[in-house]
């Protein structure tokens, strides 16, 4: 259990452990800090940046005892679940989405008298690939819970882009169950209030790191 996060890490080191110099004060009509500023020179320019980027907002939900947080965990067919974050209202199975930087859309077709279908694109191009990836992690970690007991809390798919920009409008949030969110917004998502207490979420963490292996 030594990847669950338990620590509160804020902004005085890097997810890496490097330390970081002090924030400068945002100027009144400045960009405001992103995720990125969370990060040392080094892993800002790394391959690993986005994992980082979202570890460091799923640390911060840990310390304000939001819930629990697992990181880089094996699934049975050999895949790699980026995230998994054990909320109140659900398990949320976090699959990270780096590049490219074009907008995020769900196209719908169908009407009212057709069977309507949906599909995920970046900058133009359909990613329904990156759906079907998340949902099939989703399902074997629900397969697992079900299968140590932990079967009651809902299993829910989402993806998190580190680079591409999220539409504002709600209706291209989502994908069916797969929750499309930014580091920005991905705590709105996955700390929800709901009806799991924290022993309850403890359990459940326990029992996802007895059937997930980590590979770090």
């Amino acid at each position: 259990m030594a990847d669950i996060d338990l620590m509160h890490l804020r902004h005085a080191v890097c997810a890496c452990g490097a330390p970081l110099p002090a924030p400068a004060p945002a100027p009144r009509n400045g960009k405001l800090p992103s995720w990125h500023d969370a990060l040392c020179p080094s892993c800002r320019e790394s391959a690993v940046a986005s994992t980082l980027v979202t570890r460091r907002v799923l640390s911060e939900l840990v310390a304000d005892e939001r819930g629990y947080a697992l990181h880089r965990r094996l699934l049975p067919d050999a895949t790699v679940v980026d995230h998994l974050f054990v909320g109140e209202a659900a398990v949320h199975v976090i699959s990270v989405v780096s590049g490219p930087d074009g907008e995020v859309l769900v196209e719908r077709t169908g009407g009212r008298f057709a069977a309507g279908t949906e599909a995920l694109s970046i900058g133009g191009q359909r990613r329904t690939d990156l759906v079907d990836a998340v949902r099939a992690q989703s399902a074997a970690v629900a397969s697992g819970l079900a299968g140590h007991g932990q079967g009651e809390p809902p299993v829910i798919p989402v993806l998190c882009f580190v680079d591409a920009h999220l539409s504002r409008r709600a209706r291209h949030r989502h994908v069916g169950d797969v929750r499309l969110v930014s580091p920005a917004t991905m705590g709105d998502e996955v700390a929800a209030h709901g009806l799991f207490d924290g022993d309850r979420r403890f359990a459940v963490a326990m029992s996802l790191v007895s059937f997930l292996p980590s590979t770090t």
